[in-house]
């Protein structure tokens, strides 16, 4: 229940920042911040008074680098404050930065105790790591930690946000490896419809990054890494569906399955099913998903496609 909490933190954060901005009230970067600390507003609150402030230089302007430096300090040393809302706030506040130098930070907060922190953080490094290769040995320090953090990663959103920053920047073996560990986590564990969310969005990512940069050596362990986590994702559904026939579940499956197709298509499947087809697999539940994926017995669209991509295993019986 912790976790969940934490990842409705996210999200409640995320949408209060559609809030209208607010006005500039001529605070300094460290005002806000002993603000987020001094309690008498709500962290968040504060946040989004800073971001929203108009006095701050914008990207562009001559004086947006010193403001970056302080606003890393500032909030770069809350983010192991003892509470988490501050914590979590100033995460966010410096990963929304877009600068090369919030990378230090963001690598000390990949090893954060709270999921949601991490989250931020890879995301944070995410948006820079495409300016960090022009500073080799940056690029090679934030990389490093990334797949350091994925190989012990427990939380399935922020493998996903892994994944997804390694994939924007071409790592495609790392890629790879982000969806296996995705693919082990929903073996062990049946995943939330937020964690189905992240795995579709961690396969558009993937995809988008073989459009530019083919990568046929890692083929089957991208088709392999994905078409697992959904096989065992629609098996963990199949024994909710058969416990209680009435149970609702989304259409997150089905959007990953589309996913999936795509990225068959991009590796160059001509005989790919339809979206539209993959979209009916999953309404006709794990059986017609087995179709594209495979089952334990079975070879799917995947295998038809790529004879080295092994059978996803079983997991998951309906009692």
């Amino acid at each position: 229940m912790q976790c969940r909490r934490w990842w409705f933190t996210v999200i409640a954060v995320g949408a209060m920042a559609a809030l209208n901005a607010l006005p500039s009230r001529a605070a300094t970067v460290d005002d806000y911040a002993k603000e987020m600390v001094a309690g008498k507003k709500p962290a968040t609150q504060v946040r989004m008074e800073f971001e929203a402030d108009k006095a701050f230089p914008g990207k562009g302007d001559p004086k947006r680098n010193q403001h970056v430096k302080d606003t890393v300090k500032a909030f770069g040393a809350l983010i192991t404050h003892t509470d988490p809302l501050v914590s979590l706030n100033a995460t966010i506040v410096v990963s929304k930065l877009d600068d090369i130098d919030i990378d230090a930070t963001m690598i000390a907060s990949l090893k954060h105790s709270n999921p949601a922190v991490r989250y931020w953080a890879a995301k944070g490094l995410s948006s820079v790591l495409v300016d960090l290769k022009k500073i080799r040995a940056s690029y090679d320090r934030a990389v490093k930690a990334l797949r350091d953090q994925l190989a012990v990663e427990t939380s399935t959103m922020v493998k996903a946000e892994i994944t997804k920053a390694l994939a924007i920047t071409d790592e495609a073996a790392d890629a790879a490896i982000g969806l296996k560990r995705i693919a082990d986590g929903f073996a062990a564990a049946a995943p939330s419809a937020s964690d189905v969310i992240a795995l579709r969005d961690a396969i558009v990512a993937v995809n988008d990054m073989l459009i530019r940069t083919p990568s046929p050596k890692q083929q089957t362990e991208l088709l392999t890494g994905a078409a697992h986590a959904l096989n065992y994702a629609a098996q963990h559904e199949n024994v909710l569906k058969n416990a209680d026939p009435k149970a609702v579940v989304g259409p997150e499956l089905a959007q990953a399955s589309v996913a999936l197709v795509d990225l068959l298509k991009i590796c160059g499947d001509k005989s790919a099913v339809k979206p539209v087809e993959a979209r009916a697999m999953w309404l006709e539940g794990l059986l017609g998903l087995n179709g594209l994926t495979g089952s334990s017995r079975t070879p799917g669209a995947v295998q038809a496609f790529d004879k080295a991509v092994a059978l996803p295993k079983e997991i998951a019986k309906p009692k």
